[in-house]
């Protein structure tokens, strides 16, 4: 379920991660601090070219799904524990593709 609010100023559900800049939403969400030397800023914010609440609610999904996978990847490529990655089954074949 996505958490939503309503902005009192404009009277529009707005989910989370998101806000309006006139009538189009936007995607806005900072970087956690392990991931944050891969980036040059502390915040991710994306034009979603919508002024539908429910197409911004999907493409926030979308959008943090894809984040939290790449950074999981980020913080998995950084780990350096042998024991982890012969058990996860990744020895020799764990290639990450950025």
């Amino acid at each position: 379920m996505l958490n939503v609010w309503v902005d009192t100023v404009v009277d529009k559900i707005v989910p989370a991660y998101c806000y309006l800049k006139g009538t189009t939403f936007y995607f806005t969400r900072h970087v956690p601090v392990d991931v944050q030397k891969y980036y040059s800023t502390q915040r991710i914010q994306i034009c979603l070219k919508t002024r539908s609440s429910h197409s911004a609610a999907n493409a926030i999904k979308s959008i943090n799904q894809k984040l939290d996978d790449y950074w999981m990847a980020l913080r998995l490529s950084t780990m350096d524990n042998p024991a982890l990655w012969t058990a996860l089954g990744f020895i020799g074949t764990f290639r990450l593709n950025f």
